[in-house]
C-alpha cells in the first residue's frame, strides 16, 4: 500500500501519533528514574535508635563458675541505614554478651561487653561499655531454713495460729563463697489469699535468702519453695455453764439455777491449749447466811487457768432454800435485792 505524504491531514495525523508515543516513553523513563532515585535515597538514610534494658548474656560455665557484678541490663545505642535499623529494633535478634570468661578464670577482672548478631551496617556503642565483674567457683552449703508468716494473714475471728511445721527443714544453696559467707538467714514468706481462716492450712512458700541488714542475696537454691502448715485453732468457745456450791448452812437445804432470763452458755477466750479443754464453764456459788429463797449476782472475776476473758461479769442465779422440814422459804423484802457472792 503506498503511503501519500502529499495529503496534508496523513501528515499531521502521522505527526500526532508521533508526538504521543513520545510523551509516553519520556514519561516512562521519568518515572523510572525517580522510582530508582527514591528508593536510593531512603536506603542511603543513616538514623539511630536506643534501646534500653536489654539483658546481658554471660559467657561462662555455670556448672563450675559463679559470676558476680553483672549489671541487670545494659543500654545500646544503634546507627545505620534507616530500613536496617528499623527491622533490628523491631525483632532484637542480637545480643549483649560478655566475653569468655572461662578463659578469665578465677578472680576479679574488668571486661568491655560486646553485640553479637547485628547486621555489618549497623555501629553500636554499649553502655556501661566495660564492668568490672568477680569469677568464682562456685560451692554448694546446707543451710535451715526458719518460717516467717505474714502479717495479713487472715484468720477469723476466735482464732489463733499455731507453730507453723515446715517440710523441707533444710536447703543447699549454690554461689560464690563470698556470697555464702554473707548468708545470715533463710526464710519461707508465708502468705495466703484465705478469708477469716478456720482451719490449718498448707501454703507453698517462696524462699528468700538475707545478709544480716535484710538484703536478698544471689545465689541458687536447691528448691525455690518449701511447703508449711500452719495449724489454726479456736481462741474463743461458747461452753455450758454449771454452777458449784458451797458455803452451806445446817438446817437448810439449797438448789441452784440461773435466773429465768439469764443465758445458760458463756463465751470464753483464751490460750489454745485451755480452749480445747474446756468443756464448761464452773461457777461457784456462796450460800453461805442465806436462809430465803432469792435471786443474786455472782461475780465472774476469778477466770478458770488459762481463760483470759468471759463475754459477761455478773450471772444472776436462782437460790431456792428449804427448812429442815421441807417447806420452802420465802424471799422476803428485806432480802430481795441481789448480793454479790465472791468465789472461792
Amino acid at each position: 500500500m503506498k503511503f501519500d505524504m502529499e495529503s496534508p491531514w496523513k501528515t499531521k495525523l502521522l505527526s500526532l501519533l508521533m508526538a504521543i508515543l513520545l510523551f509516553f516513553y519520556v514519561s516512562y523513563e521519568n518515572g523510572s528514574k525517580f522510582q530508582s532515585n527514591n528508593q536510593s535515597s531512603v536506603a542511603s538514610v543513616v538514623s539511630s535508635e536506643v534501646l534500653t534494658d536489654i539483658p546481658i548474656e554471660v559467657n561462662v560455665n555455670t556448672d563450675k563458675y559463679f559470676v558476680s557484678g553483672i549489671p541487670d541490663g545494659a543500654t545500646i545505642r544503634l546507627e545505620g541505614p534507616q530500613a536496617i535499623l528499623f527491622q533490628t529494633t523491631v525483632t532484637q535478634n542480637f545480643k549483649i554478651t560478655t566475653p569468655n570468661l572461662n578463659e578469665l578464670g578465677v578472680g576479679t577482672h574488668q571486661i568491655t561487653l560486646e553485640a553479637s548478631g547485628l547486621s555489618n551496617e549497623i555501629h553500636y556503642s554499649i553502655s556501661p561499655a566495660e564492668i568490672t565483674v568477680t569469677v568464682e567457683e562456685k560451692e554448694q552449703r546446707e543451710f535451715s531454713v526458719e518460717v516467717e508468716v505474714s502479717s495479713k494473714l487472715d484468720l477469723a475471728e476466735g482464732y489463733s495460729m499455731g507453730e507453723p511445721e515446715i517440710q523441707e527443714k533444710t536447703v543447699v544453696i549454690t554461689g560464690a563463697p563470698s556470697t555464702l559467707n554473707k548468708i545470715d538467714k533463710v526464710k519461707a514468706i508465708v502468705e495466703s489469699d484465705i478469708k477469716a481462716i478456720t482451719q490449718d492450712i498448707t501454703v507453698l512458700a517462696n524462699l528468700v535468702v538475707l545478709d544480716a541488714q535484710g538484703n536478698p542475696l544471689n545465689v541458687n537454691v536447691s528448691v525455690p519453695q518449701v511447703n508449711v502448715r500452719i495449724p489454726v485453732s479456736e481462741t474463743k468457745k461458747t461452753v455450758p455453764i454449771v454452777l458449784r456450791m458451797h458455803g452451806q448452812q445446817a438446817g437448810y437445804k439449797y438448789k441452784l439455777a440461773l435466773s429465768e432470763n439469764e443465758s445458760k452458755n458463756i463465751t470464753v477466750i483464751g490460750d489454745t491449749d485451755a480452749i480445747k479443754e474446756i468443756a464448761n464453764y464452773p461457777i461457784n456459788v456462796n450460800v453461805e447466811g442465806i436462809t430465803e429463797t432469792q435471786v443474786i449476782d455472782v461475780s465472774l472475776d476469778q477466770l478458770p487457768e488459762g481463760i483470759k476473758e468471759v463475754n459477761r461479769d455478773v450471772v444472776k442465779v436462782l437460790v431456792t432454800v428449804t427448812n429442815s422440814s421441807g417447806e420452802s422459804t420465802s424471799e422476803t423484802s428485806s432480802s430481795s435485792q441481789s448480793r454479790r457472792n465472791e468465789n472461792e
